[in-house]
């Protein structure tokens, strides 16, 4: 298995009978996921060209310096964000990764996940595994993660939706994600090799900087096409995009982000077709970052190979 030269953490994304939650992911589990790819990009190709028959006949040109500030510093922290989750979700249950392995598997999990498998579970598990974690931990604390993360989403779209406009539909929301939040919370501390609860408080404000990030790229991605974004908009998009990608169906959340951005967009006052344009913007500039990421990843391996040959 080939392996991150000088961290140990393996860059497949295992085999036909890797061990995935406690269960077997074999042939039939990999023809269910190139199944859902096949559903995914259905999804996307209607409802980016149900968007664009119903565009409005307005000049749609984006201002291009505002979407550099997605390209060039909002896509990236995203990306280091994953990268400090990894470290600290790692720690939390007793591995001792470093940083720059954590940049390494938050990169790789990405990318893997666009594949017709669960691969960022995958990849962060089997890392978190080989950094010295007994296994249960390691594939249970990524699954453990990520309800936090779709908890702490539900908590501020409740919080923000409450006091906008829709207050029941605020409300629970936020009793919803409350709820999730401490099953999900009290599931990492059982899973914890210490004391858990600076870790867990760690964790729990990196998926809430996640959540303001994703808003703030929606946000400004928004405003690139002439639209005037306010707070419950950008949050809803993001919510919608955190659900896409945590439910693990469709790799990346393929499609069905857009299709929740457009269901999403009438309750903050968003005609849905925006809402599926910046999906698939925010979609393409995300991909370009990690393509980049992707490649400086390599050619970091590439020259840390050649010196060890030397």
């Amino acid at each position: 298995m080939d392996e991150i030269p000088e961290t140990g953490f393996p860059v497949d994304i295992g085999s036909e009978d890797e061990l995935v939650g406690g269960r077997r992911f074999g042939p039939r589990s990999k023809r269910n996921q190139k199944f859902m790819l096949g559903v995914g990009l259905a999804l996307f190709v209607g409802a980016v060209a149900l968007a664009f028959a119903n565009l409005p006949s307005v000049d749609l040109t984006p201002n291009w310096w505002l979407l550099t500030w997605v390209l060039f510093l909002l896509a990236p922290i995203t990306v280091a964000l994953g990268a400090i989750e990894f470290v600290l979700t790692a720690r939390v249950v007793g591995g001792t990764p470093g940083w720059g392995q954590g940049l390494t598997i938050s990169v790789i999990g990405s990318a893997a996940n666009l594949l017709p498998i669960p691969g960022s579970y995958l990849v962060r598990s089997r890392a978190i595994r080989d950094a010295g974690t007994a296994t249960g931990r390691a594939f249970g604390s990524p699954a453990a993660v990520g309800l936090i993360w779709v908890a702490v989403a539900a908590v501020v779209a409740g919080g923000v939706i409450a006091l906008d406009s829709e207050p029941v539909l605020g409300i629970t929301f936020l009793a919803g994600g409350a709820i999730l939040l401490a099953a999900a919370t009290s599931w990492l501390c059982r899973m914890s090799s210490g004391p858990p609860t600076a870790g867990i408080v760690f964790v729990v404000l990196i998926e809430l900087a996640m959540v303001a990030v994703a808003a703030a790229r929606y946000w400004v991605v928004l405003a690139a096409f002439g639209l005037e974004p306010d707070l419950p908009q950008s949050v809803a998009l993001a919510v919608s995009s955190v659900l896409a990608t945590a439910v693990g169906i469709i790799p990346g959340g393929l499609g069905l982000r857009e299709v929740l951005a457009a269901a999403f967009s009438p309750i903050v006052g968003l005609d849905p077709v925006f809402g599926v344009l910046a999906a698939t913007t925010n979609r393409i500039m995300g991909l370009v970052v990690l393509a980049a990421f992707a490649i400086g990843v390599l050619l970091v391996r590439g020259k840390s190979t050649s010196g060890a040959r030397r």
